[in-house]
């Protein structure tokens, strides 16, 4: 299963401990960039699930 597998209602059990341990990783190197990129990336794929539950997502061209 992949990291946001539909399984998980909430969020993944694997995540918080990745969140955990690339913050961590962000605050020692003093380079927040890719942490904060991900963060905000995060939000966006809730905030896009939650207001599209229930639809099919299509990949690729037509």
């Amino acid at each position: 299963m992949g990291m946001d597998h539909a399984i998980y209602r909430t969020m993944d059990p694997r995540a918080r401990i990745l969140h955990g341990i690339s913050e961590e990783l962000a605050e020692r190197t003093g380079n927040r960039k890719w942490f904060d990129l991900s963060e905000i990336s995060g939000l966006c794929t809730h905030i896009y699930i939650r207001t599209y539950r229930g639809t099919e997502i299509e990949h690729g061209e037509r």
